[in-house]
């Protein structure tokens, strides 16, 4: 998908913001009104909606860790992923955290549930796709868990700082992300994020890159079988959903990180070396999944994000077509 005229889709994105925008403020995270909405309305995720597990192991490195926030715009919660890393035994990566107001039940499952069967003793880094609530509000409750649980050191919080940004994740002190930034889980496997602004401008997903090795992470308390394949994927944070579509702040950068992603899955080589390997994935399993901020997990990534930009480029074009009728 090319976009030859950088300044129509933006004159686009504005007019498309300003015709959705009665409709789409109660999405936005940061605002007063949105976190009042999302107390009154917690309950009430659509019916229609495939049920998950509150926890799932989607790999033997990954579980996913429901923020027990159920809504009309978080869909069944926000999803959070541990990630369990060799780098520091026993010491794990915190994806995404969940929201405020559900924090207290969701630091009662990641702690009394989730990290024994995963022996977690501390986790080193806590990794925040964006600075929406629904997924950094469960920062302080965490942090403050882990210090009463003496599970110490605590872990460096890491987001994409935006200078005047409109999500600037207030009084929590974090580490600025690095458009690829890699953070290692084991020498064979790898974080490494990507900037993709548009649903908002500090918006960064993690590509989970990984070449099997008969050493690879083992752990007597999960139950990993090393004969399982084990995909690349994607932390696309909001940028994808496993449901439905997204919102965005700015549609043209939207567009183009949808690019980058599809570009990085049709061609692996464009993000460098991998633990001195020429290519970051697995040749014998070179399908890429998309591990979602919200709704399951997609299989097929590379046909959810051709979805995706198939989707918008319609309602681009039929936005332009009215524009042009009137």
């Amino acid at each position: 998908v090319q976009f030859k005229d950088k300044a129509i889709h933006r004159i686009l994105s504005g007019l498309t913001s300003m015709a959705l925008k009665i409709f789409l403020e109660y999405f936005k995270s940061a605002s007063i009104i949105n976190k009042l909405g999302r107390h009154f309305h917690k309950s009430k995720a659509s019916a229609k909606l495939p049920e998950l597990e509150t926890t799932e192991r989607i790999n033997k490195y990954v579980y996913r860790v429901m923020g027990l926030n159920p809504g009309p715009h978080t869909l069944q919660g926000t999803n959070t992923y541990l990630i369990l890393s060799n780098e520091t035994e026993g010491s794990h990566i915190l994806l995404d955290t969940g929201e405020d107001w559900s924090s207290k039940k969701y630091v009662d499952l990641l702690f009394n549930t989730v990290f024994p069967i995963t022996a977690t003793k501390s986790l080193s880094k806590i990794i925040l796709t964006h600075g929406h609530d629904d997924h950094i509000g469960g920062v302080r409750r965490i942090l403050t868990e882990l210090s009463q649980r003496n599970m110490l050191p605590l872990p460096t919080v890491y987001k994409r700082y935006i200078s005047h940004g409109k999500y600037p994740a207030k009084d929590i002190k974090y580490s600025h992300i690095v458009d690829k930034d890699i953070f290692p889980i084991d020498p064979n496997t790898n974080l490494t994020a990507i900037y993709t602004p548009g649903h908002t401008d500090d918006h960064v997903a993690f590509l989970f890159t990984h070449i099997p090795h008969e050493n690879s992470i083992s752990n007597t308390n999960v139950s990993l079988s090393t004969s399982n394949a084990i995909n690349n994927a994607i932390f696309t944070g909001d940028c994808v959903l496993g449901c439905g579509t997204t919102v965005f702040d700015d549609l043209y950068e939207y567009m183009q990180s949808l690019t980058t992603l599809r570009n990085i899955i049709t061609n692996t080589n464009i993000i460098g070396n991998h633990s001195n390997h020429n290519l970051p994935y697995n040749p014998n399993n070179p399908l890429w999944s998309i591990y979602p901020g919200h709704g399951p997990v997609i299989a097929d990534g590379l046909t959810k994000i051709d979805e995706y930009i198939s989707h918008r480029t319609q309602r681009e074009q039929q936005i332009l077509q009215v524009l042009q009728d009137s």
